[in-house]
């Protein structure tokens, strides 16, 4: 519940203090001075060409850059840059698959600790990239299929980013922020923590409920308690998005009305209420509430055991019976 309040608290102060901010910036080129330190980098298997963002549409003219491609615009999350995990395992995934450019905002210089202070600079933030995004469109960037994906504070960057375009993104994987018609898909593995307890998409996904401790999270699992209590349900979010990029059946998701009704089997899916978790899920064009169960361990995805409640083996002294639910 603290931790809830607190959460609630910062994104307040956050959207007053984001607005002045951002009115005390002015034009574009403001905004771009002041996140000068703001890098485009487009990542390929052989080679990562980095711009400034008063130069990111240069990116365009560089070989690594495929205009015939649509493109992926990742954006980092708190305490990340362009060496972190989630960068790289995102860009192997989508290089591996080979149909999109993957173009990485690294916003490092600005989302450094303490987080209130990142947050606070989330708005403006936001609005400069997409300042540079239309820059890029002006240069030859193409509308069709351009696909902001963020993390963490990334999610919330994406979301603000959005909401300045001046046309509609193929879709959003991150956050909502405002009541505009684009469609976004959220992947909660941290409710509550340092991920939204609310439904912000078009499509919301709660694996294993939502909430930490993840499958394979805990103290015992990890062997470090750092990891359970501060990051590793976090990340989740992206290294299940990441797996699905290669396999678009490993996570199957059904609609359900909350993680309990799942849990006791009363949402058995069928083809009118199962959606693919992560990159196929525009595909269904279905909107709601979804739940699925993972793995602890990769690969996360469990196929069409995963939309549905565990089996559980009771042992009995002369019979062995198989019930659906929990024990006790």
């Amino acid at each position: 519940m603290h931790a809830t309040l607190l959460c609630l608290c910062a994104a307040v102060l956050g959207a007053a203090a984001q607005s002045r901010l951002l009115d005390s910036t002015g034009n574009v080129l403001t905004l771009f001075d002041e996140f000068s330190k703001i890098q485009f980098t487009v990542l390929t298997n052989s080679r990562n060409a980095s711009f400034p963002i008063h130069n990111a549409s240069d990116l365009l003219a560089d070989p690594s850059f495929d205009a015939s491609k649509p493109t992926v615009l990742y954006i980092h999350g708190y305490l990340e840059s362009q060496d972190s995990d989630s960068v790289g395992k995102m860009a192997r995934a989508f290089q591996r698959r080979g149909e999109h450019n993957f173009v990485l905002v690294d916003w490092s210089q600005y989302v450094g600790a303490p987080y209130l202070s990142a947050h606070l600079r989330v708005t403006a933030a936001g609005a400069a990239v997409a300042g540079a995004v239309h820059l890029m469109v002006d240069n030859g960037l193409s509308r069709e299929g351009f696909w902001p994906i963020g993390h963490s504070l990334g999610g919330q960057l994406a979301g603000v980013m959005a909401k300045y375009l001046n046309f509609k993104p193929y879709r959003i994987t991150g956050r909502q922020w405002a009541r505009r018609p684009f469609w976004v898909d959220v992947i909660h593995t941290d409710s509550g923590v340092f991920g939204s307890d609310r439904n912000e998409g078009t499509v919301d996904f709660w694996p294993n409920g939502g909430r930490r401790t993840q499958p394979g999270c805990s103290v015992s699992q990890t062997g470090s308690p750092s990891d359970s209590l501060l990051f590793c349900s976090h990340q989740r979010s992206w290294e299940f998005f990441a797996e699905s990029v290669n396999d678009e059946t490993a996570f199957p998701a059904v609609s359900c009305r909350s993680w309990l009704a799942f849990q006791r089997g009363s949402c058995p899916p069928n083809d009118s209420n199962v959606v693919y978790m992560g990159f196929p899920a525009p595909a269904a064009h279905q909107r709601g509430v979804f739940y699925l169960r993972t793995g602890g361990v990769s690969p996360f995805g469990l196929g069409e055991e995963g939309d549905r409640p565990e089996k559980v083996v009771v042992a009995a002294t002369s019979t062995t019976t198989e019930s659906t639910g929990r024990l006790g």
